[in-house]
C-alpha cells in the first residue's frame, strides 16, 4: 500500500496506470489530470533529446506517446517549451504510450499555465 507524507497531495503509486489495468486497491488518485497536446523534448541520461508528444498532464507526471523505446524505472528529463527540464521516472509502458512521474510535482501555477496554453491553441 502506498505511503503518503503529511500534507502530500499526490499518491505517486496510483497516479499513472495503463488504461484497462485494474488497480491493486480502489483508485485513490489525488492529482488532477488534464488532456493536453504538447510537443516536448525528452532525454535519458547520456543521450540526445528527442521530440515526444505529451497527451496528458498532472502535477504528479505525464502520459506521452513516442516511437522511441523507454524502459520503466529509468530516469528521464522532460523539457516543456519555455520551462526548465523536469526530472522524471518512467513508470509504465504500453506499446508507444508511457506514463512518467515527476520527481518533484509541478507547482499548481505552472500546471495551470501549461494546461491553459494548450487549451488556447485548440
Amino acid at each position: 500500500m502506498a505511503q503518503r507524507t503529511p500534507g502530500s497531495l499526490v499518491d505517486h503509486d496510483s497516479v499513472f496506470r495503463p488504461h484497462g489495468t485494474p488497480p491493486f486497491e480502489p483508485d485513490r488518485r489525488f492529482a488532477l489530470r488534464r488532456p493536453v497536446k504538447l510537443q516536448c523534448y525528452l532525454r535519458e541520461p547520456g543521450s540526445s533529446p528527442f521530440v515526444m508528444d505529451v497527451v496528458e498532464l498532472s502535477r504528479a507526471g505525464f502520459r506521452a506517446e513516442t516511437i522511441f523505446r523507454l524502459s520503466p524505472g529509468h530516469t528521464v528529463w522532460l523539457t516543456i517549451p519555455a520551462f526548465a527540464a523536469l526530472e522524471s521516472q518512467v513508470v509504465w509502458r504500453k506499446n508507444s504510450l508511457y506514463g512518467c512521474r515527476f520527481h518533484h510535482p509541478l507547482h499548481e501555477a505552472v500546471f495551470d499555465h501549461v494546461v491553459n496554453l494548450t487549451n488556447a491553441g485548440r
